[in-house]
């Protein structure tokens, strides 16, 4: 069977790529193809799923399998083209990376299970209650409960994001003409040469990894993004259509970003007032830094604070 997914990356760099997500996150993960069916992960069986699954087997049968749970998954962030959360059967929280050339829907990354708070009495009730599960099954099922990660949702938005900065330059082009190359093959020299314009960068990801490094060294500043095109030595608006290609937001929406993350810090470790967090993480007044703070969290400031 043909994957799409091996026209942009060769398995084996695929596999080394989920291998070093895995070791980065320490999350269990696994690439899936365009249907939704698993070509290759790590960490995927966990105690508390196998101990999971054998009670299912003996006292209850869902729905869906997990597999079939994960494909729908994978389809849906496949047609919605953005990130999505979804619980499994036993309560447990996954992400899903949708993967895409231009329109071309290529697979999905899924990171997961995990949990966004520690296991409580409350969440093992309700597997019990929907799987019919008697105590003594439930209170060897808590036993594994430590085996699952925590993580904060606010852990899970970055985690969103650094793929969404990771990955869409892998899957730019075809697997014999992306950033991968160590040959000059005709078909990506124009790329090659947009790179080298761009300073000692080998490729487009070499130039981009040291963009954003200049933006988080200088976020705090008035930076433009003419400043920062200058800095990789490339044309503006160039610089500002690759820069959209390759991490799928503008400029202007990761510098944002990148202040309001910083922000969240000094609202939550210091006493600092609004205004001085607004100047010391690059926003030139108040009302401004309220208004992005709000777009990107849905809340205030104070209300984050608070």
């Amino acid at each position: 069977m043909e994957v799409k997914l091996y026209e942009y990356i060769e398995k084996k760099k695929l596999e080394k790529l989920l291998e070093c997500l895995y070791s980065c996150l320490e999350l269990p993960l696994q690439a899936l193809n365009e249907n939704g069916q698993t070509l290759c992960g790590f960490g995927i069986s966990t105690p508390f799923c196998d101990c999971f699954k054998k009670l299912l087997s003996v006292y209850s049968t869902p729905k869906d399998s997990c597999r079939e749970l994960h494909a729908d998954a994978a389809l849906r962030a496949l047609k919605s083209q953005k990130p999505y959360i979804f619980s499994c059967h036993a309560n447990l929280n996954h992400l899903v990376y949708p993967l895409y050339h231009d329109s071309e829907a290529l697979g999905c990354i899924l990171i997961g299970p995990f949990l966004t708070a520690p296991a409580d009495t409350d969440m093992l009730s309700d597997i019990g209650e929907r799987y019919g599960l008697p105590p003594k099954p439930l209170l060897e099922l808590c036993e594994y409960t430590s085996s699952i990660s925590l993580v904060s949702p606010e852990k899970a938005e970055q985690i969103s994001w650094l793929l969404s900065y990771m990955l869409p330059p892998l899957f730019s082009a075809k697997s014999d003409s992306c950033s991968f190359c160590t040959t000059s093959c005709s078909s990506c020299s124009k790329k090659q040469s947009a790179a080298r314009e761009g300073g000692n960068y080998r490729n487009e990801q070499e130039l981009m990894t040291a963009a954003i490094a200049y933006i988080s060294e200088h976020y705090d500043q008035p930076l433009t993004l003419k400043e920062t095109a200058d800095h990789v030595k490339l044309n503006p608006s160039y610089f500002s259509a690759l820069f959209k290609q390759c991490s799928g937001s503008t400029f202007k929406e990761f510098l944002n970003y990148t202040r309001i993350e910083e922000s969240k810090k000094y609202l939550i470790n210091t006493n600092y007032s609004i205004i001085d967090i607004a100047i010391a993480t690059g926003f030139e007044d108040q009302s401004y830094f309220t208004k992005v703070f709000k777009k990107y969290t849905g809340m205030t400031p104070r209300q984050y604070r608070n």
